[in-house]
């Protein structure tokens, strides 16, 4: 049965014991004493499958499980090169499904200020250069004080950390890039990351002179910034993840009226298709302006008859005030006695407008 250690050793970590499919006991070390009970659990177990020939039994090839993928799939290709192919066609790797497992939503105008009006000062500046920029975590978490192009209001982006592998510049409002250089010469980035750095699950490095700070699991810090800000992660639409940051920028430059090409130059994707059909997003609202736009277009010229007479059987005739008056009144004429003409009494009643649609 599965135990661990109650002390630990000099190193801080938990060791915890278990037996494999052979019989012998193992030993496993992790930073937690509750990690260490649970994976030599989940071993012992494994091994209990082993034994009831439920899974097979590890042998000498899985060493290669710990070499690159690369290799592994580059010695596959070679092996099936050498057998003469798969039937008669190319030997060669299986298309893999790329449909996103999850969907994100584009988060509205007021959401996003609402995300910017709560946040700390600098996670406030990362989440503003995202979203104005649309760099993914990783792209920001590389970004150094050389990269902030001052006098052109840009963002150059280096080959060897941005996904595309290739060089270029993102550009940025001028108001952000004089706060991106009030943070650079405040030093506070260094004193960020060095507090970042004393938890013991940091492990991501940053660069020498970063511009921004970027936290290790930025889904953990926009998850505590949405809650502080009253926004809700999931909705019908979707969820509301560092990613879906990106995902908001694009449809803004949607909605800017930028052309398909400017859409897709900003985005840095190599298809429009990638673009429009996995970024794109609809907003009811919209949709509903433009069936309202259509609308209006079709219905132009049809207005308000200011005055429609309504005459129901065995009802007084009564006439209908202009649209325009604020205060609604209905007159009635009467005849007065003697030798005057019709004077008005006011009624309370209230006119009615008929409009054929």
């Amino acid at each position: 049965m599965a135990t661990v250690r109650n002390n630990p050793t000099k190193s801080g970590k938990y060791q915890a014991l278990y037996l494999d499919h052979t019989g012998k006991r193992r030993t496993i070390t992790m930073s937690t004493k509750n990690k260490a009970l649970k994976t030599a659990q989940r071993k012992e177990a494994v091994a209990e499958e082993i034994k009831l020939g439920l899974r097979r039994a590890p042998d000498a090839a899985d060493k290669h499980l710990k070499r690159p993928i690369e290799e592994v799939a580059q010695e596959y290709l070679d092996w099936g090169n050498a057998q003469g192919g798969r039937k008669g066609k190319p030997w060669g790797l299986a298309k893999f499904d790329t449909t996103p497992q999850t969907r994100r939503r584009a988060m509205t105008e007021d959401e996003v200020k609402k995300l910017f009006a709560t946040c700390a000062v600098h996670r406030r500046l990362l989440y503003q250069t995202a979203m104005y920029s649309g760099l993914r975590a990783n792209e920001l978490r590389s970004l150094t004080v050389e990269d902030l192009d001052a006098e052109n209001c840009r963002l150059l982006l280096r080959s060897d950390w941005t996904k595309n592998r290739t060089d270029g510049f993102q550009p940025l409002p001028q108001a952000l890039i004089f706060r991106l250089q009030e943070f650079v010469n405040s030093g506070d980035v260094h004193q960020l990351y060095e507090r970042l750095n004393r938890r013991k699950d940091a492990r991501r490095s940053y660069p020498a002179n970063p511009l921004l700070c970027v936290p290790a699991h930025t889904a953990r810090a926009i998850d505590a910034d949405l809650k502080a800000a009253g926004i809700e992660k999931w909705t019908h639409e979707g969820k509301i993840d560092f990613h879906a940051i990106r995902v908001a920028y694009i449809n803004f430059v949607f909605e800017s009226n930028a052309s398909a090409k400017e859409t897709q130059t900003l985005a840095r994707h190599s298809t429009l298709d990638l673009t429009m059909n996995v970024y794109g997003r609809t907003r009811d609202e919209r949709l509903a302006a433009v069936v309202e736009s259509i609308a209006e277009k079709l219905e132009d010229g049809q207005e308000c008859v200011p005055a429609v007479y309504r005459q129901a059987v065995g009802a007084e005739q009564e006439s209908a005030t202009p649209l325009n008056n604020r205060e609604l009144h209905s007159f009635k004429m009467v005849e007065a006695a003697g030798i005057e003409p019709a004077s008005e009494i006011k009624s309370t009643k209230t006119s009615t407008c008929v409009v054929d649609l």
